[in-house]
């Protein structure tokens, strides 16, 4: 289900498409690195990151992938003030717990 999430954040290249004002010539994003780097706004290093998403520790992806969605929030207020993402930025900043392995549920090896 982690991953399933992670890889459904990284949706978010669609939003960059479309303050870029590009056309998705490609749903899928297959040629990922090309089409970032065709891009004005875009967050710093966004190919690397993006691409690191699957192979690092899901929790520092969570955490990373957190930083990326407020960076292209601001990037939205910056280019279309009058649309109104507020609702949508406290909702992602909504305070979760904190991500620790500890957290994760042990099961008794005995059951």
């Amino acid at each position: 289900m982690l991953y399933k999430v992670i890889v459904s954040v990284q949706s978010i290249v669609g939003m960059l498409f479309g303050l870029n004002r590009l056309y998705v010539h490609q749903p899928a994003f297959k040629w990922q690195k090309h089409s970032l780097e065709m891009m004005e706004i875009v967050p710093n290093h966004s190919f690397k990151r993006f691409s690191s998403i699957l192979l690092e520790d899901p929790l520092n992806v969570i955490k990373e992938l957190e930083i990326i969605v407020q960076e292209v929030y601001q990037f939205i207020q910056h280019e279309f003030p009058r649309i109104d993402v507020s609702k949508v930025i406290n909702q992602s900043l909504f305070l979760r717990p904190k991500n620790r392995r500890s957290q994760f549920i042990q099961f008794d090896k005995d059951m």
